[in-house]
């Protein structure tokens, strides 16, 4: 679900030229983007010239907090928030060796957090998203990664 909610709070984030959502600045978002006529005849589709401080507060800190990607190491699970592929393609003697696909127009800059079961029971600090490492995977480009066994490190093949 919380996949579901980050990439329904970027639908909302104004990117011009191609993606208008609150007539403002680019990154700019806005809650209500109105899907009925409640506005009046001829409202469905508009939005109010308007943006919100709180969902782009919102998008600033899921951006932060949530990782791209998730893996459990030990158990080969992975899970993808970010709006790239990823997937699982063997696990060697030094961990895990995935792929990351980026299908959108955009560069990404991929938080990639990873953990084992035993670490996962641990509480994470108000601050861990700070010691993820980032991966760049350019538009239209996959990239071949190796993540060690206890998810510490993450090496570009």
């Amino acid at each position: 679900m919380i996949r579901d909610i980050q990439h329904a709070q970027a639908e909302a984030v104004n990117m011009p030229p191609n993606h208008i959502t609150t007539n403002n600045l680019v990154g700019s978002s806005m809650e209500r983007i109105q899907p009925s006529d409640a506005e009046g005849r001829g409202s469905v589709g508009n939005f109010i010239n308007t943006r919100n401080s709180w969902t782009e507060t919102n998008g600033m800190l899921m951006a932060l907090e949530l990782p791209g990607i998730y893996l459990q190491t030990d158990k080969g699970k992975i899970y993808v928030y970010d709006a790239v592929e990823s997937r699982i393609l063997r696990r060697t003697k030094e961990g895990l060796v995935i792929s990351i696909t980026n299908p959108t127009r955009y560069d990404a800059n991929i938080s990639v957090f990873a953990e084992t079961i035993a670490d996962s029971k641990k509480p994470l600090g108000y601050t861990a998203f700070l010691k993820w490492p980032k991966v760049e995977v350019k538009e239209g480009m996959t990239r071949l990664f190796l993540i060690n066994n206890d998810g510490k490190s993450i090496k570009s093949l």
